[in-house]
C-alpha cells in the first residue's frame, strides 16, 4: 500500500470534489423523472398532484443549494483540495449533515408518495398486491441512502478518512443505480414475468401488462379508438370518476 503523500492526499480530495458534484446531478435528475412519472401516473388528483409538486419543489431546491455549496464553499475553489493554500472555507462538515439527514428524508417521501393512489385503483387483489410490491421497490433505495449516510457520518469523525471513503463511493454508485433501477419497475413485468416462468415475450397486449405499464391517468376521452393498445381502468374518487389511462407500445 503507498503511503498518502501530501500530493496524493490533494488529489483524492480533488476527485472527491469532482464526484460529489456528479453525484448530486445524477440523483437530482433521477428523483425528478421519478416524480414527474408519478404525475403522469397520478396527476388527476388533485391532493396527490400538490403533494408531488411540493415534494419536487423540495428535492429540487435541496440539492440544488447543496450543488451550489459544494462547488462555492470554498474561496478559492481550489482550497477544497488544497487547504494550505490562501483564503477560506464554510464548514463543510455541517453542510454535509444537513444534506445527508435532508437526502434520506426526500428518499422516504419518494417512497410513500405513490402507495395510497396505487390501493385506490379497480385491480384484482393480486395484481394490486403486485403493483404495490414494485413500488415498494423502493425501499431497497432508502436502505442504501440511510447506509450511505451513516458511513459519511462516521467517516466525517474518523482521523483518517482515505480508507474508509471506499465503502462510502461503492454505496453512492448502488444509490443512484438502485434508484434508476426502482424508477423503471413499473414498466418491468413483461420481463419478470419471463424471468419467473420462462415464458417467451409475448407481443400482443394484454389487460394485465397493460395495468402495470400505466402511463398517465386523465378523464375519459372523446374517442376511444385511437390505437389497439389501449384500455381504461375506472379509478373513483369521490363523486368524481377518473380513469386510468393505459397505453401498452
Amino acid at each position: 500500500m503507498l503511503p498518502m503523500t501530501p500530493e496524493l492526499v490533494s488529489d483524492h480530495v480533488k476527485w472527491i470534489y469532482i464526484s460529489s458534484a456528479m453525484y448530486l446531478l445524477s440523483i437530482l435528475g433521477y428523483r425528478i423523472a421519478l416524480l414527474l412519472m408519478y404525475l403522469r401516473l397520478f396527476g388527476v388528483n388533485q391532493s396527490f398532484k400538490y403533494a408531488t409538486w411540493a415534494v419536487l419543489v423540495f428535492v429540487t431546491g435541496y440539492l440544488s443549494a447543496n450543488f451550489i455549496t459544494l462547488l462555492f464553499g470554498c474561496t478559492p475553489i481550489s482550497k477544497y483540495w488544497k487547504p494550505d493554500e490562501p483564503g477560506h472555507c464554510i464548514v463543510l462538515v455541517h453542510a454535509d449533515y444537513a444534506y445527508g439527514s435532508m437526502n434520506v428524508i426526500s428518499d422516504v417521501l419518494l417512497f410513500l408518495l405513490p402507495l395510497p393512489m396505487v390501493w385506490q385503483l379497480r385491480l384484482s387483489p393480486r395484481e394490486k398486491f403486485g403493483l404495490v410490491l414494485i413500488f415498494m421497490s423502493g425501499i431497497a433505495n432508502c436502505a442504501v441512502t440511510t447506509v450511505r449516510f451513516a458511513l459519511l457520518v462516521q467517516n466525517l469523525n474518523a482521523p483518517d478518512t482515505a480508507w474508509l471513503d471506499a465503502r462510502t463511493f461503492l454505496l453512492t454508485a448502488v444509490e443512484i443505480n438502485t434508484g434508476l433501477i426502482c424508477g423503471c419497475m413499473p414498466v418491468l413485468k413483461p420481463f419478470f414475468r419471463h424471468l419467473l416462468y420462462k415464458t417467451p415475450p409475448d407481443r400482443s397486449p394484454r389487460l394485465s401488462d397493460a395495468r402495470f405499464g400505466a402511463v398517465w391517468m386523465g378523464k375519459w376521452p372523446d374517442d376511444q379508438t385511437r390505437g389497439n393498445y389501449r384500455n381504461w381502468i375506472e379509478l373513483e374518487h369521490g363523486s368524481d370518476k377518473n380513469l386510468v389511462h393505459v397505453i401498452v407500445d
